[in-house]
């Protein structure tokens, strides 16, 4: 289970409210409440981090697959993408 997931399990559920989709005289608020924006950017960090390590986790597999490829005497040549 990810943080945000963990979080959202945590944190109880709250119906809306009229003051939160209002801006206080009945109009429509113009904007998304902070906490809106919070869970969406717990979520992108949360996507985010697992995208990094998947990453590395590839970088381990070709460096492994290289390193095999190498090994078997083949005319591989490693490319270089630093």
């Amino acid at each position: 289970m990810n943080k945000l997931e963990q979080h959202l399990m945590t944190v109880p559920k709250r119906r809306a409210t009229e003051s939160r989709l209002t801006d206080g005289d009945g109009k429509p608020a113009k904007f998304p409440s902070a906490t809106y924006f919070q869970i969406h950017f717990q979520h992108i960090e949360a996507q985010l981090e697992q995208t990094n390590r998947n990453i590395e986790a590839l970088q381990q597999q070709i460096a492994i697959l290289e390193c095999h490829l190498l090994q078997s005497g083949s005319n591989f040549e490693p490319l270089n993408t630093e």
